[in-house]
């Protein structure tokens, strides 16, 4: 049944790739450690080798907090870029509305 996990991982990494590669230069990181995972799923399914315990677990366990350490910072990297990006803009429509209100001449039905 751990085949079936580590075609999942595979397949998150394939859907992100295709479908948000535009979006942020994050989504490159994350497609690979998610091919990374669904790789080290399938050798734990296949090889008589634990992948999970000792030190390859450790190596698994590393790599992910590594991985939810980096996605951490930049989530809330841009989620500060974005509020900025959200206080610029009500300014930028208030002064619309002020125009309008001062010239009513300029406004088209």
């Amino acid at each position: 049944m751990g085949y079936v996990y580590c075609t999942l991982w595979i397949l998150m990494a394939v859907l992100l790739f295709t479908k948000f590669r535009k979006k942020s230069k994050v989504i490159y990181v994350l497609c690979i450690y998610f091919l990374f995972a669904g790789v080290w799923w399938f050798l734990n399914d296949f090889l008589q080798i634990s992948m999970t315990t000792g030190v390859y677990g450790n190596i698994l366990r590393g790599v992910s907090l590594g991985m939810l350490i980096l996605l951490g910072i930049t989530y809330f990297l841009e989620r500060r870029k974005n509020r900025k990006e959200e206080v610029q803009k009500p300014s930028v429509q208030q002064s619309e509305v002020s125009d309008l209100e001062s010239d009513p001449d300029s406004v088209s039905d």
